[in-house]
């Protein structure tokens, strides 16, 4: 009989157009386990309803429970104590990038966590420093099907630079909307493609574009599904990563993937899995340093095919060939303890 887990978070592939790790992972792993989602609801109030109702009633032996800020940190927290009544075995999995900030501003916030009976994350960032508080925190690194983003690098539009998030302040758009203005002055035919679900800042974005004179140069896409994501690494010339925080940076992994030449904010995780002028360039969060970054991929053909094969080397470290067990063993090991606790 398949062992049934719950895994608790917020899983919108089917708004947003991209695939979260668990919602792979359940896809994954459909013939070794009965995997339970919740929640899939866009409205808060429902999505609580629902996590309340799967913890309370739902049978499962082990329950993930992805742990990000803001509200979502709330239902982590209810889950967890429901769970823990229950007496399930409770993985938290640390995936917010802000989760570092509200344990030095909120310190207890955080304390419940240590309830759990593991706790995992895919950060070695968050991992380093939430194990240097007290905690006791094991890296899972998230994983990527390099298949689902192979590589290739050509027909690519000359000058043409892609951004892949949500319009959400953590992602900056701005940043990349300001950068292209600069670079503008020197090349007129730059071109900029926006992809990614609106999370209250999209019209502000428009509003940008329209100030800095770059309807020409700037095109929104919304959001796109994620095994069509390929198309679009392949034929830019320059991937933009523009995000004020970083758990692990699954964007950054299939742009990679994909060979398309990444510049990026220094934040977060970034540093931790990605080196700098090697596979990526690293940078400031102001549009100048990422103009002068873009036009040193922009001015050397073979410092970018560099930057391109060693960026596709380091995506092959978490091909799922590489990552499945450490899962099996994480579900199998909490799966023995729960039987032994029963018996």
């Amino acid at each position: 009989m398949k062992k049934k887990l719950l895994f608790i978070g917020s899983f919108l592939a089917e708004k947003k157009g991209t695939k979260g790790i668990a919602e792979k992972i359940k896809e994954r792993f459909k013939d070794e386990y009965n995997i339970k989602l919740s929640s899939n609801k866009q409205n808060l109030f429902y999505r609580l309803y629902e996590i309340i109702r799967d913890t309370a009633f739902s049978k499962y032996e082990v329950v993930n429970i992805d742990v990000y800020s803001g509200k979502a940190l709330t239902y982590a927290k209810i889950a967890l104590i429901i769970a823990k009544l229950r007496n399930k075995y409770v993985i938290t999995n640390l995936r917010g990038g802000k989760l570092y900030e509200i344990y030095n501003d909120f310190p207890k916030k955080l304390e419940f966590l240590k309830k759990s009976n593991k706790i995992v994350s895919p950060s070695l960032f968050l991992t380093e420093f939430f194990n240097s508080k007290g905690f006791n925190i094991k890296t899972l690194p998230n994983y990527i099907d390099n298949t689902n983003f192979p590589y290739k690098r050509e027909n690519i539009k000359k000058h043409s630079l892609l951004w892949v998030r949500a319009f959400n302040d953590i992602y900056q758009p701005e940043l990349a909307i300001k950068t292209i203005s600069i670079l503008k002055q020197k090349y007129p035919d730059i071109h900029l493609t926006m992809i990614g679900p609106d999370k209250g800042f999209q019209k502000s974005s428009e509003e940008l574009i329209e100030k800095l004179n770059l309807k020409d140069h700037i095109s929104i896409l919304g959001k796109i599904p994620n095994e069509k994501l390929h198309k679009y690494f392949h034929n830019h010339q320059v991937y933009l990563n523009t995000t004020l925080y970083e758990s692990f940076g699954s964007a950054i992994l299939e742009a990679a993937s994909c060979g398309i030449p990444i510049v990026s904010t220094n934040v977060g995780e970034i540093p931790y899995i990605w080196e700098n002028n090697k596979d990526v360039l690293l940078c400031g969060s102001s549009e100048i340093e990422f103009a002068n970054a873009i036009l040193k991929i922009f001015e050397s053909n073979k410092f970018g095919k560099e930057l391109s094969i060693n960026a596709r080397k380091k995506a092959e470290q978490f091909d799922w060939k590489n990552i499945k067990n450490k899962w099996i063993n994480l579900i199998d090991e909490a799966s023995n303890k729960k039987e032994k606790n029963v018996t």
